[in-house]
């Protein structure tokens, strides 16, 4: 168990939190997910111009696609629904 004291609970510090080891593995596990989320989406093509990537235009036009775009296109999927579940698992087992 790491304890973790509370620095500003207005009881004068006196709260503590614990951590057990399943949370603290979930959350390095969320950093990891997330740094790779973040290259995997830098690293792909841009599939349009202008805004309309930025509203969600035709983001999974191409998940079938055989090149790299379409490999970093799966990989961000997969890694997305890991983090959903990972964050779920992690929640459920803090409380």
């Amino acid at each position: 168990m790491l304890y973790l004291q509370s620095m500003n609970n207005g009881n004068g510090g006196n709260d503590i939190m614990t951590m057990n080891i399943g949370t603290i593995i979930g959350a390095i596990l969320m950093l990891i997910i997330s740094v790779v989320l973040v290259c995997a989406i830098a690293v792909q093509n841009p599939k349009t111009d202008g805004m309309s990537a930025f509203t969600g235009g035709n983001t999974f036009a191409n998940a079938n696609d055989r090149s790299m775009n379409g490999m970093l296109n799966k990989l961000v999927k997969l890694f997305v629904i890991g983090f959903f579940v990972l964050t779920l698992i992690v929640y459920i087992f803090a409380k």
